[in-house]
């Protein structure tokens, strides 16, 4: 399932950085640290929040696609399940790619950076600000991993070029201008790969390795010349599975706790043609066991409209039973596409409902959590109580969707939201 609102996103809105994850960066904005408990509750409540959502609305919040198998009587159209339908006899699969990785990743943004005698008994270090928007977010290490100190002074850090210059630390000339030195990002990391072509309607992936779970990517991959493709990752959704339950210091520069390298696979889609079974107990007397031979070029699948996904099926061999008991079930495949509703000005709406309601939900007492500020504490707090009548038993306070900061910013925000109504006809 492709997250709408992912944990990296959520991280974005509750202002949690790598503090969701664990982390601790030199990016920090809070103090709150999630632990693996309730880091495995927001990822489950994230997907059954958005599902709550999507039914709501009557329509998927990203591209998905869908396997679905419908009764047929041989000539009615079809209606899929979800509306917004981008593509029919559709599928989308992992393939490996033979000999490609996987590669290494550095924990440094840029390695052996250009140093400068500044001519004042202090070390200039370039960085380039391509990778670096702000020198405030960088940690300069030697190759031992110790902190070179920076300051600000004679007008340092400055531009110059495409590059920020920094100056380093109160040391002499040597040997800070002659050790090898590298730059650490407290909000990225980068590698630079042979780019590879996967066909069309596939994508080159980095993955987690051994899975076919996608690695969010901080920004969009880019091509940088010379052959090769840049992916970017923010350091927080690189810690090795084996360290999830423990604190993560990249301040200290605990980088043996991060994965050491990324795979990569082609996420392909490919063809997934329809297949029709014949249902027993109808007037049908012909011998349906060769249904490979109904699936393919016998068969005619047209998507007839897209926002409301109608489909039309054709069995081009007229000898094949038609029942209006509806003798047939297919099988079929395609793809939804949220692009087929005009959402633009909701989609942050609808991301923030999802994250309050989510944070609303989280078990911080089971995980052992303790907030008393910030986006999760503040979406736990009730807003109205809730009396049981003694009587029945029922809310004297009815609530659609709960009691709490959260579950009432969810239900202000969502309602907001323009809603698929479905054709009852076809």
């Amino acid at each position: 399932m492709t997250l709408f609102v992912d944990i990296q996103e959520f991280a974005r809105i509750a202002c949690l950085d790598g503090r969701l994850y664990g982390v601790i960066t030199r990016c920090d904005t809070c103090e709150i640290f999630l632990n693996e408990c309730a880091r495995n509750h927001l990822l489950n409540a994230l997907q059954s929040n958005q599902a709550i959502v999507e039914k709501l609305l009557g329509y998927n919040l990203t591209e998905k696609y869908h396997q679905e198998i419908q009764d047929w009587d041989g000539t009615s159209l079809i209606q899929t399940n979800w509306p917004g339908v981008e593509k029919i006899s559709v599928k989308q699969i992992f393939e490996d790619i033979p000999g490609y990785g996987p590669f290494p990743i550095s924990p440094y943004i840029q390695e052996n950076l250009n140093l400068i005698d500044s001519g004042f008994g202090f070390c200039i270090a370039e960085v380039d600000q391509t990778l670096v928007q702000n020198p405030a977010h960088i940690i300069i290490r030697n190759d031992e991993g110790t902190v070179i100190e920076t300051q600000a002074v004679n007008g340092y850090p400055r531009r110059d070029g495409g590059n920020w210059q920094i100056a380093l630390g109160n040391q002499s000339i040597a040997p800070a201008c002659a050790e090898t030195l590298h730059a650490q990002s407290c909000k990225y990391m980068i590698l630079d790969v042979t780019d590879h072509d996967c066909g069309d309607d596939s994508v080159l992936t980095p993955v987690y390795p051994g899975t076919d779970t996608p690695i969010p990517q901080a920004k969009p991959s880019e091509d940088i010349g010379g052959g090769l493709r840049r992916f970017w990752f923010a350091p927080w959704v690189l810690v090795d599975s084996g360290f999830y339950e423990e604190e993560v210091n990249l301040i200290l520069g605990e980088f043996y706790k991060l994965l050491p390298e990324i795979s990569f696979k082609c996420v392909s889609e490919v063809e997934a043609l329809p297949t029709v079974y014949a249902v027993s107990g109808t007037n049908c007397t012909t011998n349906f066991s060769e249904i490979s031979d109904i699936s393919t070029d016998k068969t005619k699948f047209d998507l007839m409209n897209s926002r409301y996904g109608i489909l039309q099926m054709q069995i081009k061999n007229t000898s094949f039973c038609q029942d209006n008991k509806a003798p047939f079930k297919i099988e079929f495949y395609y793809k939804t596409n949220p692009n087929s509703f005009d959402l633009t000005e909701y989609l942050e709406l609808i991301k923030e409902a999802i994250a309050y309601l989510t944070a609303a939900e989280l078990p911080n007492e089971v995980c052992g959590c303790k907030m008393e500020t910030g986006f999760i504490a503040t979406a736990q707090k009730a807003y109205t109580e809730i009396r049981i009548n003694p009587v029945t038993g029922e809310s004297i306070v009815n609530l659609e969707h709960g009691n709490l900061y959260g579950q009432l910013v969810f239900s202000e925000k969502i309602a907001r939201v323009p809603v698929f109504q479905k054709r009852k006809t076809i």
